[in-house]
């Protein structure tokens, strides 16, 4: 039932996405200046649009219920739980909208809103790619080597999460 309405939610996600996106290419078509005689409300409404999609509800319940997960998984999965204790401490930013850090210090693993000040390394890109790099639906060497995702700061830091993105795939296959 939950599983279903997670699936659901990412349909309609989705969907909206793609309205988006067609939104956008509209008004790259036809010029703003056109779009704003013929529809002079219409900044407004993107602005409603920008806003609400920066507001989403509960995004820090969210992160509380993966950091949950994680620390569940840990437990019962030896290899993804090994993963993280073999990292030891990490931390790294990641550069997308409203970016958000990952940081593994003392066998626990967690991801937060916001950026690390003294993180050693920050990996830029967007949301999609990132995530499909951390859940190992991406590799991560590819990305970058592709130009998906780029790399500031010390690289071998990136690196040390190379061992995780594999047992995180497994996962979620």
């Amino acid at each position: 039932m939950l599983l279903e309405k997670i699936n659901n939610l990412i349909d309609l996600i989705d969907r909206s996405m793609m309205e988006i996106t067609s939104i956008i290419d509209t008004i790259k078509e036809n010029g703003m200046e056109k779009i704003l005689k013929d529809e002079p409300k219409i900044m407004g409404n993107l602005f409603s649009l920008v806003e609400k999609m920066n507001n989403l509800p509960n995004i820090n319940d969210l992160l509380d219920v993966i950091n949950e997960s994680i620390d569940v998984l840990a437990k019962e999965n030896k290899e993804f739980g090994q993963s993280i204790i073999d990292i030891s401490n990490a931390a790294v930013n990641f550069k997308i909208i409203d970016g958000f850090y990952l940081l593994i210090k003392d066998a626990k693993m967690s991801i937060a809103l916001g950026e690390l000040e003294d993180a050693p390394v920050n990996i830029a890109g967007n949301a999609s790619t990132i995530v499909k790099v951390l859940t190992g639906k991406i590799d991560a060497i590819e990305a970058f080597t592709s130009g998906m995702i780029s790399i500031e700061g010390d690289a071998s830091e990136a690196m040390k999460l190379l061992p995780l993105q594999e047992s995180m795939k497994k996962l979620i296959e």
